[in-house]
């Protein structure tokens, strides 16, 4: 059985697409029929691997209830650089 929240980290191949949210680009994944909707807020990282498969899981983990899942990006393809954490220099803690 395969384990639903499992993360394939740099491998995974995202379900969903990007669409145009007001001018700001937006990753959306689920069924467009979906009666309810998922907004996702995400860490200063960005649109990560993990980030993309979370969302796509959070949209088909139930299969009697499917939700339409909207997580826009928030920091404009520019975002804090993994390499910047911890923020153990002057130089880090100021960018973030």
């Amino acid at each position: 059985m395969t384990q639903q929240g499992h993360m394939q980290a740099e491998n995974y191949t995202p379900k969903g697409k990007y669409i145009d949210l007001d001018g700001m680009q937006c990753y959306t994944t689920g069924p467009s029929t979906a009666s309810s909707a998922i907004f996702i807020i995400y860490d200063v990282f960005g649109f990560s691997h993990q980030a993309l498969q979370g969302a796509d899981i959070l949209a088909h983990a139930d299969s009697s209830h499917q939700y339409r899942v909207f997580m826009p990006d928030f920091f404009l393809g520019k975002p804090i650089p993994p390499s910047m954490f911890p923020p153990d220099t002057d130089e880090k803690k100021k960018i973030m």
